[in-house]
C-alpha cells in the first residue's frame, strides 16, 4: 500500500503511535518496513493492528525471502477484473444514452438502464475501490494526508452525484466515469507494479556485495563468497570477523559479540557445540565453525543498511521531497474545490468533470519514485566496479564533502606487497610458530604480511586480546607473546624510518620487522584529481614515511603520524567544529571504526573481501581507490538527475493541472495519465543514470 513520501513518512514515524516502536525504516523499492521494538512492553500483534489501523496492513508470507519471484497480488487483479466486467457492461448499458437524443429515449428504458448501472457500479466501489477509501480514511483518522485522500473524494464525489441523479430521475449519472476510473487506476497499479519490481530486481547488487570467507579444507584455507557455502563446510573466523551463516562452534571456547545484530556491546561465551547466529563477531582468538544453515547474504547486507548513524545526517534532497509533499495533496484538494465552484454556476457537468478530474490526475507519486530509482541505480552501477554503498542517502552525502582524510597502511599502501625483514635477534623455529600463531589472528594488514613472510605451522592460542592502534597479546603454549608498536611494548624506538612491528615473548624483547610500504599504483593521480578538496593523512605509524607522503600530497595537506584510534576520531570531531567541514574518512576498517563512523562519509578501504566493516558507509575494492574522483563526480550526477525527475513531474502536473481546471479531461483520462507518470519518471531515472554514466567503464 505504499504509494508516495506521505506513505514512507507515516511509516517511519509510528513510534509517535506507540512510543515503544524504537526505529523503523522503509524500502520504497521493495513495499518493505523493518522495525524494532520493546517486546516486553508491546507485542507483534498490537504492531499489526497498528499497521492495519492506518491502512497498511502487512502481508504475512513464509516464503524465502532470497526467492526472486514475486508473489502476485491475486486480490488486486480480481479487483481490476470485477472493474473491468462492470465498466464494460455499464457502457453498453450506456450506448443509447450516447447515441440518441433525450427527446427520442424512452423514459422507463433509460431509467431501467440507469439503475442497472448504479447496481453494477456498487461492487466497484465495495470491492474495486475499497483500498483507496480504507487507506484515504485510515489517514483522516490519524490525522495525516496521503495520495489516497483526493483520489477517494474524487470517487465517493462522482458516486454520490451519479446515485442522486438517478434516484430523483434528474440525468443519467456518471458510472461509465466512475468504473473507468477505478478500472484504469487499477490497470496502472498493476503496470506500475511489474515495471518497479523488474527494475528493482535488475538493482540487486547484493550478488556483487563483497563478504567472503576463510573456508578450511583439512589443513588448506581458501577465501571464498559466502553465498558458496554450504551446510558442513568449516570456516576459520579471526578477531572480529564477523559470523557468515548460522553455525556450530567446533573450537573449545569463543566470545561473541552480537552488538552488531543487537544493537547492545556484550561478550557472550561460547563453548564448543553451542549454536552461533550470522551476524555476530568474534572477539579473541580464531576459531572454528561449522556451517549449520544456507549463509544468507542479504541477512548481514540488511544489518549493514539498516545500522543507526545518528551522527551522518544530510537529508536535503529527500527534506525536499517530502515538503513538496506534504503540501502537495492539500494544495490539490483546494485547487479541486476552486475549480469545481467556479463551473458550478456555469455547467454543473464540468464542474464535476473539472473537480474530479484535478483530483484524479495531480500525483507526487513521480517525487518518491525520483530519489530511489535514480540514486537505486547508482548503487547498482557503483556496486558492479568494486564500490559498495550502504544505502541512498550515502551518494547524496557524497555529493556535499569537502574535507578528504586517508589513512595510510593498508589505504594508501598495500598490504599484499613490500619487503619484510626482522631485525634482532633471530628467532628460532619455535619463536617463529608463537609469533606466527599470535598474527595469525590478527586481521591488521602488517599482522597478515608478517604471516605470509614466516608461513609457519599454527598453536591454538588459549588466550588473545587486540588492542585498536597498538598491537595484540596472545597466550600459546604457556608463553606470553606481545606484538605491536614500540610504545605498546615500551622498548626504545628503533632508528629505522619504516614501519616495524616489535615482538616479545615471555617479557623479552626479541626485535621487530621492519616493513618497507609500497604506495599504491597511480596515487599520484588520485590526489593531483583531488585538489578542490582539503586533504589530511592520519597515520598510526611513525614518520618514518613522511617525505615519500609530502612529495605525492600538497603543502597545504595535514600531515600527522603516530595517531591512536581516539587521536583520529578526535581530529574529525574538531576539524567538523571548527571548520563545518564535511568529512570522508578513508581507512582499512580495523583501528579507523570510531573515525569512520564519525565522519559523513566512512570508506573502508580493503583488499580482503572477508572483512566486512560495520562501522563504514561504503567499502570500496583496494583496486578501486584511485577511481575514487570518478566515483564523487558520478554522484553529483545523479544528483543533478533527481532534480531534473523533480522537474519533470511538475511539469506534468502543471500541464495536467492547466487542462483538468478547465473541465476538459474526463476523470478517465486522468485516471489514465496519472500511473504513466509515475511509470514516464521511473524509466527516465533507470535509462538517465545508465546513459550518463556510461563511460564509467572506462576507468576499468
Amino acid at each position: 500500500q505504499i504509494h508516495c513520501n506521505s506513505c514512507i513518512w507515516l511509516l517511519e514515524n509510528l513510534f509517535k503511535f506507540n512510543e515503544n516502536i524504537k526505529k523503523n525504516k522503509v524500502n520504497f523499492l521493495k513495499r518493505e518496513l523493518s522495525l524494532s521494538f520493546d517486546s516486553s512492553q508491546t507485542s507483534l500483534k498490537e504492531i499489526f493492528q497498528l499497521l492495519a489501523s492506518l491502512g497498511y496492513t502487512p502481508k504475512v508470507n513464509l516464503a524465502n525471502t532470497e526467492d526472486k519471484k514475486r508473489i502476485k497480488n491475486k486480490r488486486l487483479y480480481y479487483q481490476l477484473g470485477i472493474s473491468g466486467f462492470c465498466f464494460g457492461n455499464i457502457m453498453l448499458l450506456s450506448f443509447p444514452e450516447y447515441f440518441s437524443s433525450p427527446e427520442t429515449l424512452d423514459a422507463d428504458l433509460k431509467n431501467l438502464f440507469g439503475y442497472l448501472n448504479l447496481g453494477l457500479s456498487i461492487p466497484v466501489l465495495v470491492f474495486s475501490a475499497v483500498d483507496y477509501l480504507k487507506s484515504a480514511w485510515s489517514a483522516i483518522k490519524a490525522k495525516v494526508i496521503n495520495i489516497d485522500i483526493p483520489i477517494s473524494l474524487g470517487i465517493v464525489t462522482i458516486f454520490i452525484v451519479s446515485s442522486i441523479e438517478i434516484l430523483t430521475q434528474s440525468g443519467s449519472g456518471y458510472f461509465d466515469s466512475l468504473s473507468g476510473l477505478i478500472f484504469f487506476l487499477l490497470l496502472g497499479r498493476v503496470f506500475q507494479d511489474k515495471t518497479y519490481s523488474q527494475l528493482s530486481f535488475e538493482r540487486d547488487y547484493k550478488s556483487y556485495f563483497p563478504i567472503a570467507t576463510t573456508k578450511i579444507e583439512g589443513t588448506h584455507e581458501t577465501s571464498i563468497p559466502i553465498n558458496k557455502l554450504k551446510p558442513g563446510d568449516h570456516v576459520l573466523l579471526r578477531n572480529e570477523d564477523l559470523i557468515p551463516a548460522d553455525s556450530i562452534l567446533i573450537s573449545n571456547k569463543a566470545y561473541i559479540d552480537y552488538s552488531f545484530v543487537t544493537g547492545e556491546a556484550e561478550k557472550i561465551e561460547k563453548i564448543a557445540g553451542d549454536s552461533l547466529f550470522a551476524g555476530g563477531k568474534n572477539l579473541g582468538s580464531s576459531i572454528k565453525v561449522t556451517i549449520k544453515k544456507e549463509p544468507s547474504q542479504s541477512y548481514l547486507i540488511k544489518l549493514w543498511e539498516e545500522k543507526i548513524q545518528t551522527l551522518k545526517t544530510n537529508d536535503n534532497l529527500s527534506s525536499l521531497s517530502n515538503t513538496i509533499s506534504k503540501y502537495f495533496t492539500i494544495a490539490i484538494v483546494c485547487i479541486a474545490l476552486m475549480a469545481g465552484l467556479y463551473w458550478l454556476t456555469i455547467d454543473i457537468a464540468k464542474a464535476i468533470k473539472a473537480f474530479t478530474s484535478v483530483l484524479i490526475i495531480a500525483c507526487p507519486c513521480a517525487l518518491a519514485l525520483t530519489i530511489p530509482f535514480t540514486l537505486g541505480n547508482t548503487m547498482r552501477i557503483f556496486a558492479k566496479h568494486g564500490f559498495f554503498v550502504k544505502n541512498i542517502q550515502v551518494i547524496e552525502n557524497m555529493t556535499s564533502i569537502n574535507h578528504i582524510i586517508f589513512d595510510k597502511t593498508g589505504t594508501l599502501t598495500t598490504s599484499s606487497e613490500g619487503q619484510i625483514k626482522f631485525e634482532g635477534d633471530s628467532l628460532n623455529d619455535y619463536e617463529k610458530i608463537l609469533v606466527y600463531s599470535t598474527l595469525k589472528n590478527s586481521s591488521h594488514p602488517l599482522s597478515k604480511k608478517i604471516c605470509s613472510f614466516i608461513d609457519s605451522k599454527t598453536i591454538k592460542a588459549a588466550q588473545f586480546k587486540e588492542i585498536q592502534g597498538k598491537g595484540v597479546i596472545a597466550e600459546i603454549d604457556k608463553n606470553t607473546i606481545k606484538a605491536g608498536s614500540w610504545i605498546f611494548l615500551d622498548v626504545p624506538r628503533p632508528k629505522s624510518n619504516l614501519s616495524s612491528v616489535h615482538i616479545s615473548i615471555n617479557g623479552e624483547n626479541k626485535g621487530f620487522y621492519t616493513i618497507q610500504n609500497k604506495y599504491r599504483k597511480g596515487l599520484q593521480s588520485l590526489v593531483k584529481s583531488l585538489n578542490r578538496f582539503d586533504k589530511t593523512i592520519l597515520s598510526g605509524d611513525s614518520d618514518s614515511e613522511k617525505q615519500n607522503l609530502t612529495q605525492l600530497f600538497s603543502k597545504k595537506s595535514t600531515i600527522l603520524f603516530n595517531q591512536t584510534p581516539f587521536d583520529k576520531l578526535e581530529y574529525i570531531e574538531n576539524i567538523k567544529k571548527k571548520k563545518n567541514s564535511k568529512v570522508m574518512m578513508l581507512g582499512d576498517g580495523l583501528n579507523d571504526s570510531g573515525a569512520l563512523e564519525a565522519s559523513l562519509i566512512g570508506i573502508a578501504v580493503t583488499e580482503d573481501t572477508g572483512f566486512f566493516t560495520p562501522a563504514s558507509d561504503v567499502i570500496m575494492n583496494a583496486k578501486e581507490l584511485t577511481n575514487l574522483d570518478k566515483y564523487i563526480s558520478a554522484s553529483h550526477t545523479s544528483k543533478n538527475l533527481v532534480f531534473i525527475g523533480f522537474g519533470i513531474s511538475l511539469l506534468y502536473n502543471i500541464i495536467g493541472l492547466s487542462f483538468a481546471i478547465q473541465g476538459t479531461l474526463s476523470p478517465i483520462i486522468s485516471a489514465i495519465l496519472m500511473p504513466i507518470s509515475s511509470i514516464s519518471i521511473v524509466v527516465f531515472s533507470s535509462i538517465a543514470t545508465n546513459w550518463k554514466l556510461k563511460n564509467f567503464n572506462s576507468h576499468r
